[in-house]
């Protein structure tokens, strides 16, 4: 993501206010870290909403986020209504009638469309855009902090509804097509027994014969009628039982189907829930990270801050120490003159002019004899002290440059010329003091920089270690400020970092992720992370694909010093 270059502090504009009093505000929401600071602070030099700051970046891949679970919610919605369509209209297929077929389905098809639109009007269509706009900060900022229960029970009730009328409107056909087969059979009775009736009736004798004659073939008709009735009855009762069977079927299959519809539902619930406690640690835990970032860059401000105070104040110190030093040299010289002085006039009162010319050459060139021998002799143990130093930083790169670099399971024996100065269990932690004890060991001189080797094993490895790196000190004791960022080594490709209230450790590339401590790449074997400074009793805490050995009795820390060749 591209951001703009804040034209007072040169610094990328990504961070904005969540606060109701701020994103509703008609003002400028996108600026720098600096610029949002300074216009939360109160009279009290006090930031406000502190905790409701936040990146322009993590706050879009948010509402990102809940647009997508609230696509994917919708869509399932969408597709348990359809499946419902589906099964209702192979309900209606059923019936013989090609009128109720065609009317019923086109009632089920559009209601169940005008939900779908409705549904996809209201929680589907996207009231602003991607990238960020200004003028949607609102829109933005409200759907971040909409309720996702809201539009999942309103949606949830809408298909209830719609399942609710759909069923009503079933019934009212099943009973349509059960009266119209019972009406059927009630005149199909109707005409057996007027026939049978018909057929029972008697004359009179004596007309007996011309009225057999007459209604013979009226009878030889109504036989052949009632033959077919008897058939149409049969068939009828046969496809009574199978539409009975396929109801009882139909009625067994729906009764399944919701059975396994509230199942779902079920379920569908509890797996919403589940996901929304899920998220909501989810975005609590990347809240707590984010404010933890914020703390973090205004500790590193205040920590550069207070560092250059204390190197001006040094310097001061320094140049006042200079100046007293000079001050007595001088008050040393002014009493030297003056004694000097007294004793040549009492020299005078005895000695002659001539003599006292001469012991005056005298003295000052003894004084100017010894000043000189005194001077060549700071100096010369200064370039000794120096060319010790330079012999030593030679001598360890022409026989030890093969450990400048981070070595797996490294035998013990390849540091025979090295001494132990610090072995300590993973739950011992490191503080400020611990570290100056141990700079304190590898430093004796100004101007040293012996080299030094650092790293993590189990205790029960015997004759190797596990992770190591070599290098030299001035290069593994540098301090760093960065969270994200290691700094590569002027002698090999090792990235230190030492960062105050956070940890200490290398890397093999200058990428880093400290939360106290780097969980960076937790497959990487070669990297090391000790916590450093964090004011507990906490030590640890990680040694290449270990990542939680904090307050571990099973896995130590040790610190190996060069024995200098020359002294």
């Amino acid at each position: 993501m591209d951001f703009q270059i804040c034209q007072n502090t040169q610094s990328p504009e990504k961070f904005l206010c969540l606060n109701e009093e701020c994103y509703s505000a008609e003002k400028k929401h996108i600026q720098c870290y600096q610029c949002l600071t300074k216009q939360h602070l109160s009279k009290n030099k006090v930031v406000r909403h502190v905790d409701d700051f936040i990146e322009l970046e993590q706050f879009i891949n948010e509402i990102k986020k809940k647009q997508t679970r609230r696509q994917t919610y919708i869509q399932m919605i969408f597709q348990q209504a359809i499946d419902f369509q589906k099964s209702k209209i192979q309900e209606v297929q059923l019936s013989r009638n090609p009128d109720l077929i065609k009317n019923a389905t086109e009632k089920i098809e559009g209601d169940t469309t005008k939900f779908l639109r409705s549904l996809s009007t209201l929680y589907l269509d996207q009231k602003f855009t991607f990238p960020y706009q200004n003028s949607f900060h609102v829109q933005y900022v409200k759907f971040y902090f909409e309720n996702e229960n809201k539009y999942q029970e309103d949606s949830k009730s809408k298909l209830s509804i719609l399942f609710s009328q759909t069923e009503k409107y079933m019934q009212t056909l099943d009973l349509d097509i059960r009266t119209t087969m019972k009406r059927s059979y009630q005149k199909l009775e109707l005409l057996e027994k007027q026939v049978t009736q018909f057929s029972k009736s008697s004359f009179y004798n004596k007309l007996q014969l011309l009225i057999l004659l007459l209604i013979l073939p009226y009878l030889v008709y109504l036989q052949i009628n009632q033959l077919e009735i008897i058939k149409y009855q049969r068939q009828y009762e046969q496809t009574s039982q199978i539409q009975e069977y396929l109801i009882q079927e139909l009625v067994s299959i729906k009764d399944k189907y919701n059975m396994l519809d509230k199942k779902m539902e079920y379920l569908m619930m509890n797996e919403t829930e589940d996901v929304l406690a899920l998220n909501k640690t989810i975005t609590e835990a990347v809240d707590g990270v984010q404010k933890l970032k914020l703390r973090f860059d205004a500790f590193k401000q205040s920590s550069t801050s207070n560092l250059e105070k204390f190197r001006i104040n040094i310097q001061n110190s320094i140049e006042t120490l200079q100046n007293n030093i000079t001050y007595l040299q001088t008050q040393e010289n002014n009493f030297g003159n003056q004694i000097s002085q007294i004793s040549s006039k009492i020299n005078v009162l005895f000695l002659k002019k001539d003599d006292m010319k001469q012991l005056l050459e005298l003295q000052k060139k003894e004084k100017s004899r010894r000043l000189k021998e005194i001077i060549n002799q700071l100096e010369e143990k200064q370039v000794m002290r120096r060319i010790i130093q330079l012999k030593n930083y030679l001598y360890s790169l022409l026989h030890y440059r093969h450990l400048i670099k981070i070595h797996l399971n490294l035998s013990k024996s390849e540091l025979k010329d090295f001494q132990l100065i610090y072995e300590e269990l993973f739950d011992k932690p490191v503080l400020v003091y611990t570290m100056i004890s141990i700079q304190q060991k590898v430093f004796k001189n100004e101007g040293d920089n012996p080299l030094v080797c650092l790293g993590g094993l189990s205790i029960n490895s015997l004759d190797s270690i596990d992770l190591i790196a070599c290098d030299f000190a001035n290069d593994i004791f540098n301090p760093t400020f960065e969270s994200d960022k290691a700094v590569k080594s002027s002698h090999g490709d090792i990235y230190w970092y030492q960062v105050q209230e956070s940890s200490f450790g290398f890397a093999p590339n200058e990428n880093i992720k400290l939360l106290y401590c780097d969980d960076y790449d937790e497959e990487n074997e070669y990297r090391l992370s000790y916590w450093y400074n964090l004011r507990s009793s906490s030590g640890g805490r990680r040694l290449g694909k270990f990542t939680l050995l904090e307050n571990s009795q099973e896995h130590m820390l040790q610190i190996y010093l060069l024995k200098a060749p020359f002294q």
